[in-house]
């Protein structure tokens, strides 16, 4: 997108955005999972977790995807969610959200990553 300001952050767990970010991630995953709806105290209590992380993307500053990942030893970790919001799909948002959480697990040492199917759209 020519002239955007695209923006990977790592939310962390009582930052100054943290009540914001959790709100609109909540909003997302609740349009694009109905049948698993995730609610702020939920990401609340997964992202205490140290293992756990969470990576948003913001376009013009807005929140249009995010990745959650667990770490579960130091050498394997799980994507346990991944949403892009529909008008922001196909243009590659995904794959970007994917690679910084698979970054970020490699910096723990892991060697293998996985994506929990749960989570995964039929339509796909």
């Amino acid at each position: 997108m020519a002239g955007s300001s695209v923006v990977l952050t790592e939310l962390h767990w009582n930052s100054t955005s943290w009540a914001k970010v959790v709100g609109e991630i909540a909003s997302l995953e609740k349009k694009t999972f109905p049948e698993h709806q995730s609610y702020p105290r939920s990401f609340d209590d997964e992202l205490k977790n140290k293992n756990n992380g969470l990576i948003y993307l913001e376009i013009n500053g807005d929140l249009v995807g995010y990745v959650m990942y667990s770490s579960c030893s130091s050498f394997s970790a799980i994507i346990t969610a991944i949403a892009v919001k529909e008008n922001y799909r196909r243009q590659g948002h995904g794959d970007a959200l994917l690679m910084a959480a698979i970054k970020k697990c490699r910096k723990r040492i892991c060697i293998g990553q996985g994506l929990d199917r749960r989570f995964r759209r039929p339509e796909i």
